[in-house]
């Protein structure tokens, strides 16, 4: 059995409790802070060895009972001389620090522009970085002529660009730098299949209906378990205007023969109409002739 010191042991009856434990059985941990210890403003944390006090600006103490400097803590930053007055301190900044204690590093790039680039803030400094930008000098205000070192291959021209530059490839050449050949230039794409490079090599078909392969050169025919309803509609439509132009050809014969018997004398229709003739017109005679 280990033996436990005095300071380990709390005596409650039969048990022997470890430190920071009581009741009858050991059952129930010592509250250290139920009692403020700490003083001066000071934040208690419990643990099993006691209280634990932390301390606010300028006490010290196991309990925080003692006043101390004020520039015994530790306030100022960043490597500032501390001057202690009575009840207060005073930071002496070093060169691109203020703040009350020194913790602020000025901003050196708030009064300066890098033109063409991104300020980067040093300590008293500042620089500009012109990386991936076109553009060089302190303040990235040059512009780079990316064309003095000919970029462009396979005869392309180049054109310079404010912090850029541009390759105007000869076919079938492409890319930024006219190093890659355009694989469908050529359209090796059979039966009105549509190409594209996809970033590749190699020529990628789109086959239109009915056609299938690498470059749509097979024949495959439609699907017989599709319905092909634009042949259908069209049937429909052929139908429909072949009927209307039957009608129209009989409508107009119809009245093409109406208008040639229009006012001609029919003796079987005048008979089947049953209207009267007038005789006497019909059988007058001339008139006699006269003598000079």
């Amino acid at each position: 059995m280990q033996t436990l010191s005095q300071d380990e042991l709390s005596f409650t009856g039969g048990c022997e409790c470890l430190q920071g434990y009581n009741g009858t059985l050991c059952e129930n941990e010592i509250d250290w802070c139920a009692s403020s210890p700490c003083q001066n403003g000071a934040t208690c944390n419990n643990t099993l060895a006691g209280p634990e006090c932390t301390c606010v600006p300028f006490f010290g103490g196991d309990f925080c009972e003692t006043p101390l400097p004020n520039c015994a803590s530790d306030l100022c930053q960043n490597g500032a001389n501390c001057t202690d007055f009575d009840f207060t301190y005073e930071c002496d900044c070093p060169l691109g620090f203020n703040g009350t204690n020194c913790e602020v590093n000025i901003d050196d790039c708030e009064n300066n522009n890098c033109t063409n680039g991104e300020c980067v803030d040093e300590i008293t400094s500042y620089y500009c970085n012109c990386s991936n930008t076109g553009y060089n000098g302190s303040f990235c205000e040059s512009d780079i002529d990316e064309c003095s070192s000919s970029p462009c291959l396979n005869g392309g021209t180049c054109k310079n660009l404010p912090g850029d530059f541009k390759c105007e490839c000869i076919e079938p050449y492409t890319s930024t730098f006219c190093d890659k050949m355009d694989v469908c230039f050529d359209n090796p794409c059979e039966n009105g299949g549509s190409c594209s490079q996809n970033g590749t090599d190699t020529p990628i078909c789109k086959c239109s209906d009915n056609y299938s392969g690498t470059i749509c050169e097979t024949f495959i025919g439609p699907d017989p378990n599709s319905t092909n309803w634009p042949l259908i509609g069209g049937i429909i439509a052929g139908v429909v205007l072949l009927v209307l132009l039957i009608i129209a050809v009989i409508l107009f014969i119809n009245i093409r023969e109406q208008r040639a018997t229009a006012g001609t004398y029919s003796p079987s229709r005048q008979e089947m109409s049953g209207s009267r003739v007038e005789m006497d017109n019909v059988l007058k005679l001339p008139p006699p002739e006269r003598l000079i």
